[in-house]
């Protein structure tokens, strides 16, 4: 894990992402809505290039992915599990693990509802790239030939590192 707390590394340049995708739609649709804000950008990502990349996600359209719903609604949930603990008779108990069912049904379908959301957002990043397959290819073809490109490859997961040889075999006694 990284200090992110995300895990692996860094992706190079020449490979896609969906967040680079995002980017480069977005600066596309900038360059022909915003031409002046483009060019100031381009600028800015020439001289300051952690200052282009936080003014552009302040471009960026902001996602509900309705979490705050959902997790308000499991804080209720552990609420009514406390009360049903916490229960003095037979009848309360009963009307809270009621209430607990009708709030699990309603945890359900918000996470349906958020995971369908989560997949048709990627449905529509997935038919963009593919749309865009030629020019995301020709990108890629001149990041490889480019100079400043990293001619190795990261080592496998688990691997010691590129060109590293294995340790020898431990000689056998006879």
């Amino acid at each position: 894990m990284q200090e992110n707390g995300r895990r692996g590394g860094r992706p190079f340049r020449h490979q896609m992402d969906f967040r680079g995708e995002d980017m480069r739609v977005l600066m596309n649709k900038l360059k022909t809505e915003n031409p002046e804000e483009y060019a100031r950008l381009q600028e800015l990502r020439k001289t300051d290039k952690q200052q282009f990349f936080k003014e552009l996600r302040q471009h960026m359209p902001k996602r509900n992915n309705g979490n705050g719903e959902l997790w308000k609604s499991e804080r209720e949930c552990r609420e009514l599990v406390r009360q049903i603990k916490a229960a003095q008779n037979e009848e309360e108990r009963e009307k809270l693990v009621a209430q607990l069912k009708v709030k699990l049904n309603e945890n359900f379908d918000l996470m349906v509802s958020n995971a369908q959301e989560r997949i048709d957002m990627m449905t529509a990043k997935l038919e963009e790239i593919q749309k865009n397959k030629d020019l995301i290819i020709s990108e890629r073809f001149k990041s490889y030939l480019a100079e400043e490109f990293a001619p190795t490859m990261p080592p496998p997961r688990g691997k010691k590192g590129p060109g590293v040889p294995p340790p020898p075999p431990k000689p056998q006694n006879p």
